[in-house]
């Protein structure tokens, strides 16, 4: 997480925070909340997204639903900033696919490398969970 802090100011960077098992209690109770603060703090650089890859047949409107649900509910700073809250939920994006299939880090790998492709200027780094 320090490399993310470190680059907060270099625009040129993308960086894509990849939680696998994102519906489950471990990310809702603690990841989210833990990423809201880096957020409220402004810790998270200009182009950071979080990608959550699970089973459930959700969508990224779901995906941002919950995440709302659970770092309202469990963020060390309350009341939560709505204004940091949105701003943090609009860079989420979701993948549904069993942790077996090919196809959904196949689908993963565009999702996350597409800004890449976009701009021969970015440089993309992950970190996965």
């Amino acid at each position: 997480m320090t490399d993310i802090i470190e680059n907060k100011g270099n625009i040129d960077d993308h960086s894509a925070l990849i939680i696998f098992g994102v519906t489950g209690d471990l990310a809702h109770r603690k990841l989210l909340p833990a990423l809201y603060e880096l957020a409220r703090q402004e810790h998270l650089p200009e182009h950071f997204e979080i990608v959550g890859f699970a089973r459930r047949e959700w969508d990224d409107l779901l995906l941002r639903r919950e995440m709302e649900s659970a770092i309202s509910t469990y963020a060390r700073t309350q009341p939560v900033d709505k204004q940091v809250l949105h701003r943090l939920l609009s860079r989420c994006k979701y993948i549904q696919s069993t942790f077996e299939d090919p196809k959904g880090y196949q689908k993963l790998g565009k999702r996350i490398y597409a800004p890449v492709l976009a701009s021969a200027s970015v440089f993309c780094k992950r970190m996965e969970f």
